[in-house]
């Protein structure tokens, strides 16, 4: 590749920040009266070209890489939503445990002793537990950031939304798991078309 002139090196630089060749024609310094015939002069030069499609392929490189970690910084986010559902679900669990438990205690109160010492140490084990537990608005915050940044994550990965999903299939008597669904999922598996 030979070496460009400085005012083709100018509209090279101009041409990447705006891609209109009259434009960048002007700003490299050409007359306002010519510069849609230079600027498409230019465009038609053989090294003036290369150096466009050179730039133009490191522009692409480091979007791509942007792009990535944009990607990567979203799947980041959500790993982090998931595992405070996930220890909010494990800490429902085992609070209910708990309290059963206490509830058991109370109907079976042989020894007071042995009874008052169980109930602290499950007082005791609920507070570790505590923690773990969202707050409803908190709850519903984190699984609609959850639904945001799968939605953000599936069209960056370039897939379609669809506007209405039917599924014929027989109902079974097995137990479905509900609890990572967001209002508007369980909404919409509760309504029946009607038509």
């Amino acid at each position: 590749m030979s070496k460009l002139t400085s005012r083709q090196s100018l509209f090279v630089e101009e041409y990447l920040r705006c891609f209109n060749a009259t434009q960048a024609a002007i700003k490299a310094g050409y007359s306002e009266r010519t510069a849609r015939s230079q600027g498409q002069r230019l465009l038609t030069n053989v090294d003036v070209k290369k150096k466009i499609d050179k730039e133009m392929a490191r522009l692409r490189e480091r979007m791509s890489s942007d792009a990535n970690k944009a990607y990567a910084l979203l799947w980041q986010q959500l790993s982090e939503i998931e595992e405070k559902l996930h220890r909010h679900e494990e800490a429902s669990a085992e609070l209910n445990k708990l309290n059963k438990r206490l509830v058991e205690i109370e109907q079976n109160r042989g020894n007071i002793k042995d009874s008052k010492q169980k109930t602290k140490v499950i007082q005791v084990e609920k507070q570790i537990w505590l923690p773990f537990l969202l707050k409803p608005h908190n709850w519903l915050k984190a699984q609609e950031l959850r639904a945001n940044l799968l939605r953000d994550i599936l069209d960056r990965a370039g897939y379609k939304a669809t506007e209405r999903f039917e599924m014929d299939a027989a109902i079974s008597s097995q137990q479905v798991d509900l609890t990572g669904l967001s209002v508007e999922e369980l909404r919409a598996l509760a309504k029946v078309d009607k038509g």
